[in-house]
């Protein structure tokens, strides 16, 4: 096989070749990275070879691999990416998973004042990206584990308003729906109450078994509407 000839003009070919070492695990995650540090030396302008850089350094940090690089040394590195001609849209995607995974760090620390500054920016950065359904999800359940109950909500209200919205993200919609307000149904909740028992109505019903049987909360049975959807799709199942 002839050799590259390490120049900047071959960045796009040698960045190819990484990617598809990596994709059929020819090489390990952390030797791509090093291939791709060597290869970043005679490419530097190359901002597609930073971006794919970056984003696995980041998975190697999100996977507990302080030591591999530093958050100080991985956020100058993101924000490097501010002045290439990246996708805004991606780099708001790299930015959220960077203060998604420093959360996560911040929480295990009990450094709270950094922890809360990471959930502001992960709330500036996500309306200014194009995410995908599990990511808003991801970043849902980060919120909601951190107290965000109201924010957690307000990201996912409109993905589960859409056609095709899928049962995982439908279901944990109601449950923290009904986690965060109890009994207080509005018009839409009552909507996606009738989605879900269309779409699963054994999932449906575990909603109404108790918190330490998997369920929401029996209470809910308390609520005329949805006691009313109980008697409908779960009856049969107590027979």
């Amino acid at each position: 096989m002839l050799e590259i000839p390490e120049k900047s003009q071959f960045s796009p070919l040698f960045n190819n070749l990484l990617l598809f070492e990596l994709d059929y695990k020819i090489s390990n995650r952390k030797k791509i990275i090093e291939k791709f540090e060597e290869i970043e030396k005679f490419t530097g302008n190359s901002w597609k070879i930073k971006y794919n850089l970056i984003s696995l350094k980041l998975e190697e940090y999100s996977e507990g691999d302080s030591a591999f690089i530093s958050e100080k040394n991985l956020f100058d590195q993101i924000q490097s990416l501010n002045y290439t001609p990246l996708d805004s849209k991606l780099l708001a995607r790299l930015k959220i998973n960077y203060y998604l995974v420093s959360g996560q760090y911040h929480i295990l620390n009990n450094d709270y004042d950094m922890k809360q500054d990471a959930i502001k920016k992960i709330l500036a950065y996500y309306r200014s990206s194009n995410l995908n359904e599990i990511e808003i999800l991801s970043i849902s359940k980060f919120l909601s584990f951190n107290g965000e109950f109201d924010s957690a909500l307000n990201i996912l209200t409109p993905e589960v308003n859409k056609f095709g919205v899928s049962e995982d993200l439908l279901f944990y919609y109601l449950r923290l729906y009904f986690n965060k307000n109890g009994l207080r149904l509005n018009d839409n909740t009552k909507l996606m109450v009738r989605k879900a028992m269309a779409r699963n109505k054994d999932r449906f019903c575990q909603f109404f078994n108790s918190k330490s049987q998997g369920g929401a909360s029996f209470q809910l049975r308390n609520n005329e509407f949805l006691n009313s959807s109980y008697c409908e799709s779960c009856n049969d199942q107590n027979m």
